[in-house]
């Protein structure tokens, strides 16, 4: 399978109409983001977009709009005829998708939308939501954050003490992933990162103690949580990699009820990046090991609702199937298992550093500021000229004006050109074989 790597760069705005027609609940989103951080949204490269005349409809309770309108946002060419399975492509980008399931494979890889892909008179829609919240994150992230460097890792490894989690004769949950999670911890150590465990020993903690632990990092950090599962289906087995649903939307396991508590949350702040980062570690690990795609998910875990950081939640394998157990038990494959999910890891650190350096060269640029600045309206409402006032020096002399007006000159014309803005690259998508 081939490696991952970036898909192909789209210079489009984001999705402002969609935005415009989102619920309450986006409101509620932007709010929050606002009040919680206080570093400013990465500059967006000044782009011409194609002109899309989003039509919405409201169908069953929400709002979806046509495929044929998403794939021309996206220069994406529409199948000949619209049956019941089909894609969406362009040159090295290919979405298939089928009507009525959640399920849709981007260049081979599988994710879960929130709803369903509906087909009412013949005419394909998606949510939303999920051109929102899925696929425009993984398209176009052009609205992520600054630029910034990796620094910590927390791992949580589930269960402990009395809370055994799945057993089986051979293999314990909090067993496996406590073990995992210490052989991760030492490859991640070696690539530069610090590292923090919610539990390094076989004892209970509870979910409010994991999450307490992460949240006093204050340096940039992720949080993965590792799990087993269990399933039914004795042939059920693979590795996936899950998300805090959107706020508005179920999990990928639930039917959309109003009895859900479809929330906006504290982790709901870090969505788009905590896509990005199941996108990396799940198309790692299912390359670096071989195991079955389950898939990039939604999942209501108590732990991830109130981070204040990009989170992920690992299974890393299932517990119920006797071939996926005989592997998880010897040490070769869980060693394997830590170093695909370690170069998942790295790979989101790579795609959270894009545009440093433009960014620290256009810092250096800037000229410096000398405090806060106040202005004289008077002048500048009765026609005269708006005076500019830094408070916290003396107003400077007629001479030193002059001065001053040369000096400024003489830099302007010494100062090398900013560098020019360049379309933001999109979250590290799956690559195409």
């Amino acid at each position: 399978m081939a490696p991952l790597c970036p898909t192909p760069s789209f210079s489009r705005r984001p999705l402002a109409v969609l935005v415009m027609l989102g619920t309450a609940v986006a409101l509620l989103c932007a709010a929050a983001v606002q009040k919680t951080r206080a570093a400013p949204a990465a500059k967006m490269p000044t782009v011409v977009t194609p002109k899309v005349e989003w039509t919405p409809v409201y169908y069953q309770g929400r709002s979806y709009v046509p495929l044929a309108q998403v794939a021309a946002y996206y220069d994406l060419k529409t199948p000949e005829a619209w049956t019941k399975a089909f894609a969406l492509r362009r040159e090295k980008l290919s979405i298939e998708l089928a009507q009525g399931d959640k399920r849709i494979r981007l260049n081979g890889w599988t994710f879960y939308l929130s709803f369903p892909i509906i087909k009412p008179k013949d005419m394909p829609m998606m949510s939303v939501f999920d051109v929102r919240n899925l696929l425009d994150p993984i398209l176009q992230p052009t609205a992520r954050r600054d630029p910034a460097v990796l620094r910590t890792v927390i791992l949580d490894p589930a269960g402990g003490g009395r809370d055994t989690g799945v057993e089986t004769p051979s293999l314990v949950e909090k067993n496996l992933t406590l073990e995992v999670a210490e052989v991760l911890a030492g490859l991640l150590r070696k690539n530069g990162y610090k590292v923090v465990m919610t539990r390094t020993e076989d004892k209970v903690v509870l979910p409010a103690e994991r999450v307490a632990a992460a949240n006093a990092v204050e340096e940039e950090a992720i949080y993965i949580n590792l799990r087993a599962a269990t399933g039914s289906a004795a042939a059920m087995k693979g590795f996936e990699c899950s998300t805090l649903p959107p706020a508005g939307t179920p999990a990928t396991n639930e039917a959309d009820s109003p009895n859900i508590d479809k929330r906006f949350f504290a982790g709901n702040i870090s969505d788009r990046e905590s896509l990005a980062l199941a996108t990396t570690v799940q198309n790692s690990v299912v390359s670096g090991v071989s195991a079955v795609d389950l898939g990039v998910r939604r999942v209501r875990v108590d732990e991830l609702r109130d981070l204040r950081m990009p989170a992920v939640s690992c299974k890393l394998g299932y517990l119920s199937n006797k071939d996926e157990v005989k592997k998880l038990a010897t040490r070769e494959y869980r060693d394997q298992l830590a170093a695909a999910i370690v170069s998942g890891v790295d790979r989101y650190a790579d795609f959270l550093r894009r545009g440093m350096a433009e960014r620290e060269e256009e810092d250096r640029q800037r000229p410096l500021r000398f405090g806060p600045v106040k202005v004289k309206q008077e002048l500048a409402a009765s026609g005269g000229t708006t005076e500019v006032i830094h408070p916290d020096r003396t107003p400077p002399s007629e001479t030193e004006k002059k001065e001053a007006g040369g000096q400024e000159k003489e830099s302007k014309d010494q100062t090398p050109d900013k560098p020019a803005d360049t379309p933001s690259t999109p979250v590290p998508a799956p690559a195409q074989d």
